[in-house]
């Protein structure tokens, strides 16, 4: 890592150890670089709490423009967690069980919950209590903004909220198939799995997002956390259960990359490109590196590239009936209607995320065959070179 990415760097572990770490030389936070990653990957709170461990002056420019995020983040931050907590409290006196993971977790793992900034919280509950679910949160003043076969996604004030009816595993669809076998009760209805298996979690929840097209640099920080708060974990168990998930040789490499960032480990070829690859990211990856994941995808299944991007584009400018049913219910009823409702969904998107639409025509139009393959030896480098479904 070069010397910007390096002080970044220093400044999470900083942020989330609390000790005062030597900043590389020459390093500025008014670098701009510095200023593009912080801001693509959401790290403003970690990157104030770190500059101020490490002895930055809160009085310059960019850190007083910091602290403005930080306090903006912090107080949307205290909003989530008293709706979550209200949630919870229902979900008990109602009898739903309910399983948290990712964020609603990791918040508390942080010096401070603002520290972990929270997208929107997960939590996975029986499907034979989503109609009571439904009832409850409506009760509550939360809005339904989405629905399909596997989340209900619901909002309220600062909260986005995804009810998961199953939980997604990443090429071994089956994983979670069971997962209430895999969960214990903690707290009235409240689950979760052991320290192990919400590692495991957390880090498929990683590699799916790494392959589909990026993940961000806080996200590394989540895997540094976990494991920098559960240092007695069964690795032996853990490196078995990567194994069955085939993630196994892509663990060994992020292992290796927390210990390039956080520790003295030695770089080497993979690590180099797994660093590249999140650094670019941006927190979820853009709009280039999703239509090639998929393209990869689609090649991997069948062997035609061309023939893959043609039908890439196909489905997403006509989304099949199952699809579209869910954002337009009259589809289910009236299937000849579905013609119509492909010009009314283009329509929407295009006033709706002109800039999106643009980007992605974009990145239809520059991603050839030579770039589908070398995003597969790419992936085949790091360890998530795999032919077979992948569809979750």
């Amino acid at each position: 890592m070069n010397t910007a990415q390096q002080g970044v760097v220093t400044l999470l572990k900083s942020a989330v150890t609390g000790a005062a770490l030597k900043l590389p030389d020459n390093f500025s936070l008014e670098d701009e670089f510095v200023k593009e990653t912080i801001k693509k990957h959401h790290l403003s709170t970690l990157v104030y709490a770190g500059a101020l461990n490490c002895g930055i002056s809160k009085e310059s420019p960019f850190m007083k423009s910091l602290f403005k995020a930080y306090y903006k983040h912090t107080l949307r931050s205290e909003q989530q967690m008293l709706i979550v907590k209200s949630v919870f409290d229902a979900f008990d006196k109602n009898g739903i069980d309910y399983l948290p993971t990712k964020g609603c977790n990791m918040k508390a793992l942080y010096p401070k919950p603002e520290l972990r900034l929270m997208g929107d919280a997960d939590i996975t509950v029986r499907k034979n209590q989503l109609n009571l679910i439904s009832q409850i949160l409506e009760n509550m003043g939360f809005t339904k903004s989405h629905e399909d076969d596997n989340n209900v996604n619901w909002d309220k004030g600062a909260l986005h909220m995804e009810i998961h009816l199953r939980m997604k595993s990443f090429y071994q669809k089956d994983y979670y198939s069971d997962v209430w076998s895999k969960v214990k009760p903690v707290a009235g209805h409240r689950y979760t799995f052991n320290t192990e298996d919400t590692f495991i979690h957390l880090f498929n929840h990683f590699a799916r997002h790494y392959r589909s097209g990026g993940i961000g640099i806080r996200h590394v920080l989540d895997l540094y956390v976990y494991r920098m708060k559960n240092p007695d974990m069964d690795e032996k168990y853990i490196y078995r259960e990567m194994c069955v998930l085939k993630l196994q040789d892509f663990y060994k490499n992020v292992l290796s990359l927390l210990d390039v960032w956080f520790g003295d480990g030695e770089s080497s070829e993979a690590t180099d490109l797994i660093s590249d690859t999140i650094l670019q990211s941006g927190s979820w990856g853009n709009v280039t590196s999703h239509v090639l994941s998929k393209e990869v995808t689609k090649a991997n299944k069948k062997g035609e590239l061309s023939s893959s991007r043609r039908k890439l584009v196909v489905s997403s400018l006509f989304p099949p009936k199952s699809y579209m049913a869910v954002n337009y219910k009259v589809v289910e009823r009236y299937p000849f209607l579905l013609p119509l409702f492909w010009v009314i969904r283009g329509v929407e998107v295009l006033i709706s995320r002109p800039k999106k639409f643009r980007s992605t025509v974009r990145a239809w139009k520059n991603i050839d065959d030579k770039k589908v393959s070398e995003k597969q030896r790419q992936l085949k480098m790091v360890g998530l070179d795999l032919t077979d479904d992948e569809s979750n």
